[in-house]
């Protein structure tokens, strides 16, 4: 048996892209991943390399208002916690989108 956030189950059912094969397979790469532990929305985005959309909106907002050092401090931070710059580049066109809705 086995605790999981419904977020973090959100975010396995988006990576599977509608395939329920994909989704068992990474709902069991999670479980395995968490060594029995309780299975949380940022235990799923370290194992998935995504980034944390909050952080990835506050990029946008430091970049649209200018402050390139608070960008960069930002970055920076996601990197070290295991995030590629493709995978924050890539989240910024949804954030884009997400923030004006």
């Amino acid at each position: 048996m086995f605790a999981i956030d419904a977020e973090a189950l959100a975010l396995i059912a988006r990576a599977a892209e509608g395939s329920v094969r994909d989704a068992l397979s990474l709902l069991d790469q999670a479980i395995a991943y968490g060594a029995g532990a309780a299975i949380g929305i940022d235990s799923v985005r370290m194992m998935l390399g995504v980034a944390d959309r909050t952080r990835v909106i506050d990029l946008f907002e430091e970049v649209m208002k200018g402050d390139i050092a608070a960008a960069l401090v930002n970055l920076k931070d996601q990197i070290h916690q295991g995030r590629t710059l493709a995978t924050c580049s890539s989240s910024l066109p949804n954030s884009c989108i997400s923030s004006r809705a």
